[in-house]
């Protein structure tokens, strides 16, 4: 993505949204415009990241599958607020609170990394001066890692790079994707984007015995069944886990993804 499709990449999530579905392209909109401009919504909704997702960190083997650019935009939008927000807040290393890891671009989580994978993601795009200072971060997560945030400030990654990086981690988001539900490739580019935007909050645990992955459980199964059209009440039931005002950005993520789901069984 070059930076004048970057800077129209808010505009492209919402108006491309509403070419084929004006009825839900308001609601859709009004969303993401709560999302953007609510204070706190955006850095609360980090805290509730599951256990289980690697933020923004890629293992195993890459897909080749293509996700819509509808969908890398949303999670984009999700995760740091386009260029402006990220321009102004989130150039230097940041602590999520909660368990998270210093993190560093487009929601990469140094806890979940090591030292040959940030390599990996990180060595034609920053310094190795700046590979070395961040490394000192890797695998800290909680207090540890807030105790570390401070000898990492001077590293600084500019929107270009962060989605640089972040380009290149989609195709494993992909494929967790593609490893945590059957049927993937029956799926739009929409409708598939929309459960990777899933397992990149939640992660791809589908522990039958937890009431917390019960949605994600009903998901699997529906996908194993081909009952694609059913999938969205289960993105919406997921609401059920989020009931305090500081965990609004997850309703409203399930939300979206419910609707970009939806539009994706139109194609």
């Amino acid at each position: 993505m070059d930076r004048r499709s970057a800077i129209g990449a808010l505009t492209f999530l919402i108006f491309g949204f509403c070419m084929n579905r004006p009825a839900n392209a308001n609601q859709f909109s009004d969303l993401i415009v709560e999302y953007e401009q609510t204070p706190g919504v955006l850095e609360n909704a980090w805290r509730f990241r599951e256990q289980g997702a690697f933020r923004g960190v890629g293992r195993g083997t890459p897909s080749t599958r293509a996700i819509s650019r509808r969908a890398i935009d949303l999670i984009i939008q999700l995760e740091v607020g386009g260029q402006k927000r990220y321009d102004a807040k989130y150039t230097k290393p940041i602590w999520p609170r909660g368990e998270s890891g210093v993190t560093i671009g487009i929601g990469y989580d140094l806890r979940f990394s090591n030292q040959d994978i940030l390599y990996r993601d990180w060595k034609d795009i920053i310094s190795q001066e700046n590979l070395i200072i961040l490394s000192t971060a890797l695998g800290a997560g909680g207090q540890n890692a807030e105790k570390r945030l401070s000898e990492v400030q001077g590293v600084e990654i500019p929107w270009q790079s962060a989605l640089t990086q972040f380009s290149r981690y989609i195709p494993y988001l992909v494929a967790e994707t593609e490893r945590a539900f059957p049927n993937t490739k029956m799926l739009s580019d929409d409708s598939l984007g929309a459960l990777a935007s899933l397992i990149y909050n939640r992660g791809s645990s589908m522990e039958r015995k937890s009431p917390r992955r019960a949605e994600m459980v009903a998901i699997y199964d529906l996908m194993l069944e081909q009952k694609f059209s059913e999938v969205p009440e289960q993105l919406r039931k997921m609401k059920r886990l989020w009931t305090t005002p500081d965990s609004r950005g997850l309703v409203i993520r399930r939300e979206l993804e419910a609707l970009l789901y939806e539009e994706g069984l139109q194609q």
